[in-house]
Order: C-alpha cells, then structure tokens, then sequence
C-alpha cells in the first residue's frame, strides 16, 4: 500500500502506512478476509450446470413462441397503419380541393360581376351627365357650342363621387370657321372655372376619399371652404402637345377642333387643348363615330394630356394603367341629333380592382384582354390590387381553372372596335390556404397512434419480461441505500421487522376493526426494537471551530459547498478506516469505531481518523479560500475522542435513523467542545487505551484541566501531530508550494508600484488574491455577456486579459500597508459582503407596475458596469491607507490633504492611486475590455468615485446629503419617474457599499470581535506614534455603543425599509441589533482584555480606571428611581 501523506510521530515507524504493522492491525484486517468453506464439489457443479442448460433451453423456446406471435402482432399492425393512413390522406386531400376550386369559382364570379358592374355602371354615369348638357342647351334656349354648363360640377360630380370616375372632362365640337369666336368665348367666360370649384365643396353629391367615396381618388386636392382659390387665366387659343410643349393649332384644317372647356375637378391648365390632338383620344373618339355608342379603352397610360390630374408626390401612378370612357353629346334628343361635343372620362383600373377581395384573401390573377391586342396583368391580394405588368402575366398551370367574361353589354358594331374581356385565374398562394398540409397532418397522426400502440405494447411486453430483474435490482438498490445509513447486521434485522410489519398489515386488512381498537388503545411498540450494547468503542466528535460566524457572512450555495468538500472527504477517509460515520448534526460530524463489527483497536484507528480529518480540513479550507473567499482558510477540526460503552440502535419512525446513546457519547461531545481549534483533544479512557497498545508516545497531558458541563473537571490529553501546528502539514506545504509557483510573477508587478506600497505577498494574501481575482472576473464577464448578447457562461476572458486583471489585483494589494485594520483582507471582507449583497438584489426582473416592485433595482441588476464598479470599489477603497482618519490626516497638514482640500482624504487617495495605477499603459488591454469606448470609461471611473467616497461616514457634509437625498427618492409622495429610478439606484449602491464597509458590525458577533480588536489596535497604535490625541481605551466602550445608535443601526433599519436586500436586510438589522446588546453586556470586559494585550503599563492604570468609573456610573444609574433619574 502506498505511504500515507500525513504521517503522526513515531519513532518506531508504524504509522507511516496505511497498512498497520501492529499486531492489533493485523487482526483487526483479518476480520475482512473471506473463504469459501462451504465450496461444492464438481458432481454439484455439473447438475448445476445441467439444471442451467435445461431452464435456458425451455426460456428459449417460450421465447421462440412469443417471438413468433410479437412478429405476426407487428405485421397486422404495419399493415393496418398503412391502410387507414392512405385513406385519411386521399379522403382529407379530396375534401381540400373540393374546398378550393368551390372558393375560387365562388371568388371569380363575384369579381366578374363586380368589375362588369362598375363598368357599365361607368358608362351610364357618362350618359346621364351627356344627357344633363343635352337638356340644359335646350331649356336654356342655347345653342352648341357657345354654351357653359351653369352646374357641370354637379352631375359630372356624382361620376367622380359614386362610379370613381377620376376625372370628366366635356370637349365642344368647334368648326373651323368658328375658331375664333370660340376663343373670344371661352376667355369671357372661364369664370366658371370659380363657380364649379365652389359646388365641388358644397355640394353633397360630390364626395371625396376622406367622406367615403366609393373609389379611392388618386387625385384629392382637399381643399377647404374657407380657402379661396384663384385660377390662373386659361389659354386663350386652341393649343396641342406635340412630345412636352405646348404648340398653338396654326394651320388651317376642315377638321374639327374638340377643345376641352368644362372639367371635373375644375381646372385652367388643360382648357382649349385639342382633345383630338392625341393620338389615343383620337382614335377612341373614331371609333365612337363609327359605332354611334359609349366606348373605353382597355390600357391607357397617362400622357401630357392628363398630367394636370396628378400632384407631384402622384406621378408614380401615371404608369399605371388608366381606361378612357367616350360618351357623345348631341344637341338634341331627337332622331337624327347632330353631335355637339364629347365627354371623357378617365379610370383607374387599380381603383376598380381594388377591395375585391375579402382582407385574408390573396393569389388572384386578373388579366383584362381586348380583341385589339391589348392585354394587362393584375393581381389581387386581400383589399389591394397590383399591377403586375403589360401582357398576360398568368401562370398558364391554372389554364383550366380560368373565369373569363365581356365588359362590354353589346358587340361591337365597327370591325375596328375593341371588345374587352376580364379574366380570372387563381395562384399557387391562393391554393396554398385551402390546400394545406392537414391532409399529410391527419395521416401522420394515424401513423403516429398505430405506432403508439405498437409502442405501448412492445413497452409492455418488455415490462412484463423485465418485471423481475426490475424487482430485483430495486431490491439491490434499497439494500444499498439501507446499508449506506445502517450496518450490515441492523439492516438485516430491519428487513426482517419490514417484513413481519407487511404480514401484519394484510392481516389487519381482514379484522381492521379489531387492530385500530388495539392501536388505539396501546401506547408501548409491541415489536422489539433494533438496538445492540457495544461495550468497546471509541467515539469522536468534529466540530468545524468559527464556522457559525463564517457561515453568516456566505451565501448558502457557499455553505454547503464547504460542508460537502470536508465531509465527502472524511467519508472517503471513514471508508478506508473502517469507521463507522453516525451522522452530521450541523458542522459537526461524528463517527465510531468499534461497532458494529468489534475490533480491540478502536482507539488507534479513531486517532488515526481523527489525525487524517484535520489535516483533510486544514487541506481543504486553503484550497477553498479562493473560491469561497476570505478567512475560510481560517478554519479547522476541533476534535474530541472518548472511549467507553454505547447503546445503538434504529429509533424507527419517520426518517428513522441509527444512533448513539450513553454517558460516552455525552463525554465525548464534552471533551470536543472543551477542545482548541486545530487540535485533538482525548479522554483519560483513550488514552489508556492508546497506551496500552503501545501508543503512549502519541500523546501528552493537557497542562490545565478542563471544566466540562456535567463531568466536573476532567483530565484530558492532546493527540501529537507532526508539528506544532497543522499549518506546516506535509499537505499545507505542497499547497503552499503551488501556490508560490502561481504568484511569483505578481512581485513583478509590485515592482513597478510605488515605494510606500510593499510587496510582501503571504500564503493569506495570495489566497486572497485568487479569490478577488475570481470575483472580478465574474463581473468583467458579465459586462461581455451584455454586450455580445450571450450567456455569462459562455464567456471566455482572452488570456492576456485574465493575466492584466490578476497582475492588478496583486497590484492593488501591495498597496495596503500593514494596518491592523484597514488592510487587504479587511477590503476583502468588504469586497465578500458587496458581493452577497448584489446577488440579495430583488425586483429587478419584474416588469413593474408598483413601488413594491422595486423598480428602480433594474438600474442596477441590468447594468453589470456598475455592479462591477461597485465590486471594484470595494477592492481599493482603502489602498495606502495609513492607519489614522482624514481628521488627523488634517492636523498634520500633509501634502495629500491639501491636495484633496481636506475632502475625503483617505478616500480620494485610495482612488487616485488605484486609478492612476489602472491607467498604465501595460492594462490598456484591460481596460479595452472593459470599457470599449470613452464614455464607458468616464462612467466606470464616476462609479468608483461615488463609491469609494461613499465608504467617508466622518465627514457630516456627505452623509448629510446622502440621507437628505435619501429621503427625498424614497418619500411616499415621490414618483417613480425613469430619472428617479436612477437616482435611487445611484443611492442604494451608495448605502450598499457603506453597510459592506463596517458589515463586520452587522454580522456574527465574533466576527464583529476580531474586526473591533483588530481597529482597536491600530488606533491604539497611531496613539503610540503620537498621531492620535486620545488613547482609544479611554472611549472605546461609550464610543461603540454610540456608533451602533447612531450609524449602525440607522444604516440597517434603511436598508430593512427600502427592502432591496431581501433577507439580507432583515438580518443586517437584527445582527446589528443583537451586536449592540452584547456589547452592552460585554463591552467593558472586551475593552479590558485589549488594555491587558495591548497597551503599555502607564496606559494599563488609565484604561481601568476609566473602565471603573464607567462601571460604577452605570451600576448607580441602574439603582437609581427613574423619577430621581430623570430631576
């Protein structure tokens, strides 16, 4: 066996193994040994064998058979599956086309009527407002073509309003000879141009878009009725465009001229523009001549000819395409008129295709043909139709599915005429909302049921073949797990009373009524309990020496981690002992040997446990010091062995356990508890026992007796360990070593600091190190998390950058100076008590509708710079701290005073030092990290600064600002604006890193004491070095008890009220409260025993006489009648 690391003192060399060389060991190993003496021979083992063969050849054929049957079972199942599955999908696909092509023809109809419909309902608004000029001429007596239409706006007005026409425009027919007179007309009388705008207002008929038109209008001037509007004068000759200018109609012709006179909208720029003058009207209005009936053009693109109708933001629409409708006015109504004058309209094909369809409903083509060549494509989706392009766009799969229909009413009578179809055919995203995967849906949920019952029955065949060797291994785990927590011999008898109990209970199942009388009416176990009188044992209790206070001031993640380190470890170590472990009651772990197998050298091998544990626990708590931070390498095994007799047994119940019971037990938790931290303390009875094996040497007297609750005084003796203390264990070296190895390279760096700051890096302080080192890290982490939007986890520090942050860290260390108090493990401390306190943050991920939510905590939870910021603050805020408060820092009148104009002293300094030294050149790269840019920078730097000034509680002006801004963010009448929340998120952080500063007053109250002692020398100190007036003894009681009433306790109640904290802030409040009494209590003796240790004799005399006097005030106080006490 290999040699054991931590080998106790003996000269004669017997415990340097694992294996014991004493012959007590050597029995004591023997009792591990086995043999087979109840062997069979080979004649058994051959019919063994027989009878093995013969059940495998039976399972085999029931197996056979089974299998045979699971095939057939599975094949009337494939097949089954694959019937039902084709006739779901061909059923559902049917019902889905059926649905499609109905929805379609359904669709297609109604858009061939709707468009059908507007068309001819286009075309007798053009013939009502022809017939209108018609019978005004002739009621008015007037003659064609010297006549205005007094109210053209109106009946050409319910065109535009109820049909969409855009646009009508009424053109009279001018003879040659009467070109002049014409012109002479129509500048006398293009007042109307006034007269129509005003009933285009005015008039009810006329309804725009934002009224309710039928159409939407892409021309809507919007004008209002107290907008006075003033037409330019009209052209006063008879004009045409020839490509963009207007060019003056000069030569002499036979012709006719159409020149337009009255529009809607009224408009001056298109009037006396020849209407024949462009092509496309021109030939429309030929063929209207040729078929004496209203026409229109199926694709028309807008020309200069209506380029007044669009506004410049419109022109985009002018590609689209327009229609024209061409209706003739006669002077007559008799059978033979003359024609007289031309109306035209315009219509947008988009305004007569759009709405359609229902909004859901999308993937319709429209293709408008006209037996002139002309085709165009459209296709509608929901409300909005779109122009798809010149020609028959349509996807010519859908050929068979197409709608199709005539616009016009009647056939065309010239050969020339154009007729015009509409065309309906439907898409793939039409089909894809009524033709869906459902069909494929359905049939893989049939697929997906036979396979489920395939499943189940497969999963229940290997159920039932597996039933047994499932029994079986449950068994073997519950027997496991029994023997885990019972010996071998009581989990037995456990077995054995569990099963008379299940014999009992279906025995009761059939006279139920006899056995509750007869339980109701016993109150003492009829069955005999499981317990056994072991005379022969040796019992130690281990108890973890300062973990009470170290707990208070850990998360409890981090407690368990501890406890399961250390004992996970003393249970591999019990394992390899053979002793016994009984059970953990808090951090005390408590194991026997000796039982339940007896051996003569209980006491030997519990010693050696007991060595092994305290060396595990001093290996361990170092290891753990740099993850679950400062002073865990502090503690350590307080151990106590007792030998004598026990009583053990199974107190059966609920959670029934196996326990211990006795005087021994009791002694041996009596020798413990009167023990030292990091030492074995033994009873007289193991230390005759030790001796009688021969181990006398492993031991020595204790040189007082102990006072044991219960026992009087006893005698006691310390077990040897290899050295004076176990922190020059073999293993603490190795850890040391390694840890030398990793922060060699920190000195380098603590070169380049300045000379006041040294480099002194202990064990302790390199723990530390790590352990800030890994608590920064987590907040740098957290910063890149949020800026490349992934998890914390999956964030990786580049290397260099992780080297730049230890080398700080280190560095910011080596700034401490060697104060009793304000050192690099007290900012430690503080750095520990931030960290806790930010993880305690609630509210911040609520979305917040209340106060009570704590909204404003947001500021905080989701901004990782600040709360790394705040952990950094904690870092340094008390770097080249000399030992004495800003106050005396004044009166000296040093150079760093006036620097700071004799404003948070100290604090400044620590921050200027630390940022100085952050902002060298060799962690540019850390701070890039950090902080990418600038603002970023100067923000981190305005965070640190608040803080570390924060951490300031003497100077009245501070805290004076801080609780009247206190109170205004958190009084009852104030809102909890988004500038607010910031202001009480910059506040919190504030009173965070305050309570972080003295949390040691607000926590386990021997924490409180190693802290207050270790500032109580240090004042004291600067009082020796003549930079203190007062020595501290004089006031340090009265002064404690004033700092709780007037700071502490304070500072609690308002992180208790604010709630941000959680439970934190219940137990800041209550530690602190707790804290406050003991002191009272205990104050003066505490103050006492720091004049003992620390002060010079003349200073002694002083320190009590004042203690005295403080004593004697406060005990006539005390007698003294409240009324006297009050005169």
């Amino acid at each position: 066996m290999s040699p054991r690391p931590y080998p106790l003192i003996d000269d004669e060399g017997d415990l340097s193994s694992n294996g014991s060389t004493c012959e007590d060991d050597k029995d004591a190993e023997s009792t591990f040994s086995t043999s087979n003496a109840s062997g069979t021979g080979h004649g058994g083992a051959l019919s063994e064998s027989s009878n093995s063969d013969l059940r495998d050849k039976l399972i085999k054929n029931e197996e056979k058979a089974v299998r045979k049957t699971r095939i057939a079972v599975a094949v009337i199942l494939l097949i089954c599956a694959a019937s039902v599955s084709t006739g779901v999908y061909l059923f559902a696909s049917k019902n889905e086309s059926k649905k499609y092509i109905s929805e379609f023809g359904i669709h297609a109809e109604s858009i061939l009527n709707t468009v059908k419909w507007h068309c001819q309902f286009n075309f007798a608004l053009m013939q009502q407002v022809s017939a209108a000029m018609t019978s005004s001429v002739m009621m008015m007596n007037a003659s064609f073509p010297f006549y205005t239409h007094p109210t053209f706006e109106v009946p050409a007005g319910y065109a535009d309003g109820m049909g969409g026409i855009m646009s009508v425009v009424y053109s009279p027919r001018i003879k040659s000879a009467q070109r002049a007179q014409w012109e002479k007309y129509s500048v006398e009388n293009q007042d109307w141009l006034q007269e129509s705008e005003y009933l285009r207002l005015v008039h009810p008929g006329h309804r725009d878009a934002v009224h309710g038109t039928i159409q939407d209008h892409e021309h809507d001037r919007r004008r209002r009725l107290d907008e006075e509007v003033v037409f330019p004068n009209i052209s006063s000759q008879i004009w045409h465009w020839e490509n963009t200018t207007k060019v003056v109609d000069t030569k002499e012709q036979d012709e006719d001229y159409y020149p337009i006179w009255q529009t809607t909208p009224p408009d001056a720029t298109p009037v006396n523009s020849n209407l024949l003058g462009d092509p496309a009207t021109k030939e429309l209005f030929e063929k209207m001549l040729a078929n004496n009936m209203s026409v229109l053009t199926g694709y028309t693109q807008i020309n200069q000819l209506w380029d007044w109708m669009f506004d410049p933001e419109e022109k985009v629409q002018e590609t689209n395409p327009h229609m024209y409708l061409m209706e003739p006015v006669y002077d007559t109504f008799s059978t033979n008129p003359k024609l007289a004058g031309v109306l035209t309209g315009l219509v947008s094909w988009s305004n007569i295709l759009n709405r359609l369809l229902a909004p859901g409903e999308n993937g319709i083509v429209v293709v408008i043909k006209d037996t002139c060549g002309l085709d165009f494509t459209y296709v509608l989706d929901g409300q909005v139709a779109n122009f798809l392009g010149v020609g028959d766009l349509h996807d010519t799969e859908w050929d068979s599915m197409g709608k199709s229909s005539q616009l016009e009413l009647v056939a065309a009578v010239a050969e020339d005429m154009c007729v015009h179809h509409l065309h309906i055919y439907p898409t793939d995203v039409f089909r894809s909302k009524y033709v869906t995967v459902q069909p494929i849906i359905f049939t893989l949920v049939v697929a997906c049921s036979f396979l489920v019952t395939a499943a189940i029955f497969v999963l229940y065949d290997h159920n039932v073949n597996k039933r047994q060797n499932k029994t079986m291994d449950n068994a073997i785990r519950s027997n496991q797990v029994v023997a885990s927590l019972f010996p071998a011999n009581v989990r037995d008898r456990l077995m054995e009373d569990a099963e008379h109990q299940l014999k009992a209970d279906k025995n009761g199942k059939l006279s139920g009524f006899n056995r509750k009388d007869i339980v109701d009416s016993q109150t003492i176990s009829v069955s005999r309990p499981i317990a056994d009188f072991f005379p022969h044992v040796t019992v130690l209790f281990a108890d973890i020496a300062g973990f009470t206070a170290w707990s208070s001031t850990r998360e409890p993640f981090q407690v368990f981690q501890l406890l399961e380190t250390i004992y996970g470890a003393l249970d591999e170590i019990a394992k390899r002992r053979r002793v016994f472990k009984v059970e953990t009651v808090g951090d005390c772990y408590v194991a026997v040997a000796g039982m339940p197998d007896a051996r003569k050298d209980h006491a030997v091998v519990m010693a050696r446990f007991a060595r092994d544990a305290i060396f595990k626990m001093n290996q361990y708590s170092h290891k753990l010091e740099t993850t679950l931070g400062p002073d865990t390498g502090d503690l350590s095994f307080r151990c106590g062995l007792h030998s004598g007799p026990v009583t053990a047994g199974v107190l059966r119940g609920q959670n029934a356990r196996f326990q211990l019971f006795g005087d021994t037990m009791n002694t041996a938790a009596r020798v413990e508890s009167t023990g030292m931290p990091g030492r074995i303390q033994i009873s007289k009875a193991t230390a005759e026992l030790l001796t009688a094996a021969g181990k006398n040497h492993w031991f020595k007297p204790r040189d007082e007796r102990v006072h044991a609750k219960g026992k009087g005084e006893m005698e006691t003796f310390w077990l040897l360990l290899n050295a004076e203390s176990v922190g020059s264990s073999a293993g603490s070296s190795s850890v040391g070593q390694m840890e030398e190895n990793r922060f060699d390279q920190l000195h380098e760096v603590a070169e380049r600091l300045p000379e006041q700051h040294p480099s002194d890096l202990n064990t302790k302080d390199r723990r530390l190190i790590e352990w800030n080192m890994s608590v920064v890290s987590q907040r740098v982490k957290a910063i890149a998390a949020q800026r490349d939007g992934v998890k914390v986890e999956d964030v990786d520090i580049p290397n260099h950058v992780a080297t730049l942050l230890e080398q700080y860290v280190a560095g910011v260390a080596s700034m401490y100076r060697d104060n009793a108090f304000h050192n690099f493990e007290h900012a430690s401390h503080v750095t520990m008590s931030v960290t806790k306190m930010l993880s305690r943050i609630v509210g911040g991920e609520k979305d917040c509708g209340t106060k009570d939510e704590h909204c404003y905590t947001r500021d905080i939870t989701s901004d990782p710079l600040s709360q790394l910021a705040t952990v950094f603050s904690a870092l340094i805020h008390d770097a080249d701290h000399q030992g004495v408060p800003n106050c005396q820092l004044i009166k000296e009148n040093q150079a760093v005073a006036q620097m700071y104009d004799n404003k948070s002293i100290a604090e400044n300094n620590s921050i200027a030092v630390a940022w100085q030294y952050f902002m060298l050149d060799d962690f540019e790269p850390l701070r890039a990290f950090i902080c990418p840019s600038a603002e970023e920078e100067t923000r981190f730097k305005e965070l640190i600064t608040v803080c570390v000034q924060a951490t300031d509680i003497a100077d009245k002006e501070l805290a004076a600002d801080r609780n009247s801004r206190w109170k205004k963010v958190f009084s009852a009448e104030n809102s909890d604006s988004t500038e607010q929340n910031s202001l009480k998120a910059q506040i919190v952080l504030e009173h965070l890193i305050q309570a972080s500063d003295i949390c040691h007053t607000m926590q386990h109250w021997h924490i409180y004491m190693k802290w207050n002692e270790r500032l109580f020398k240090e004042m004291y100190t600067a009082f020796l070095e003549g930079r203190s007036e007062k020595n501290p003894s004089e006031f340090w009681y009265e002064g404690e008890i004033g700092f709780f009433d007037f700071y502490i306790i304070p500072l609690a109640q308002k992180l208790y009220e604010c709630g941000v904290f959680g439970v934190s802030s219940d137990e800041f409040l209550n530690y602190a409260r707790h804290n406050r009494q003991e002191w009272e209590l205990k104050g003066r003796q505490v103050v006492a025993q720091y004049v003992e240790k620390y002060c010079k004799p003349e200073h002694v005399a002083a320190a009590k006489l004042t203690l005295a006097t403080e004593e004697a005030v406060a005990a006539a106080v005390e007698s003294t009648p409240s009324g006297l006490l009050f005169l």
